[in-house]
């Protein structure tokens, strides 16, 4: 409530009070720059916008954003990192709710109270080895999912002797990550599951010998 009046004795009308953590491990994220955009109208490119405010994350995750912002336009806030360390998980309001991705879009004349989650990157890489091959038929399914979508639904499959050795892709943030594998031999299949963890900055690697 004091902030909103200070907002209102200023003259403005948008008042964003927010806080960016890693909701993995419940830390506040310092130096992420905050930047509220004013959305325009460019007849030549569709859209664009110009920048009201800037404000950066605190050592305490903390910001704040305050503009007097035209009753005909529309706002938005948008993240730009200092570096290409963090995956985007969003925006959420005091509840938690989710509220935005990419971008918060902004309510004037209100306090909004926001969360902008973040994680930081980890890796993975994954061997597999049959080492009780009996054909060719033998088949390995694996199947990755995450508390983030960052892996696409569907098995991966291998079948035959096999000797796979894995290598380090695209970045994963970090945190949990559920495995579940199928082994499928002599026509009989034999199930297994298992959960990593990988902490920032990792570089593991998981083996599934079978």
């Amino acid at each position: 409530m004091l902030f909103l009046f200070s907002c209102a004795k200023e003259g403005k009308n948008i008042c964003i009070e927010g806080k960016v953590i890693n909701p993995v491990t419940g830390q506040p994220i310092e130096g992420i720059r905050l930047v509220l955009h004013k959305k325009t109208s460019d007849l030549g490119s569709g859209s664009s916008s110009v920048i009201k405010s800037e404000a950066y994350s605190d050592i305490n995750g903390n910001f704040v954003l305050s503009h007097n912002g035209s009753l005909f336009n529309s706002y938005i806030v948008l993240i730009e990192y200092p570096n290409e360390g963090y995956h985007l998980v969003g925006w959420k309001d005091a509840t938690g709710q989710t509220i935005g991705g990419y971008q918060l879009d902004v309510k004037k004349g209100e306090l909004m109270d926001v969360r902008l989650e973040l994680l930081p990157y980890a890796n993975v890489k994954f061997n597999f080895n049959n080492v009780n091959c009996v054909d060719t038929t033998d088949l390995l399914q694996v199947y990755l999912s995450d508390d983030y979508d960052v892996f696409l639904p569907g098995a991966w499959e291998h079948y035959g002797c096999v000797n796979y050795l894995g290598f380090y892709g695209a970045l994963k943030p970090m945190g949990y990550y559920y495995i579940h594998w199928d082994v499928t031999r002599n026509n009989v299949m034999t199930s297994f599951d298992d959960t990593i963890y990988l902490n920032e900055g990792e570089m593991k690697t998981y083996t599934i010998n079978y």
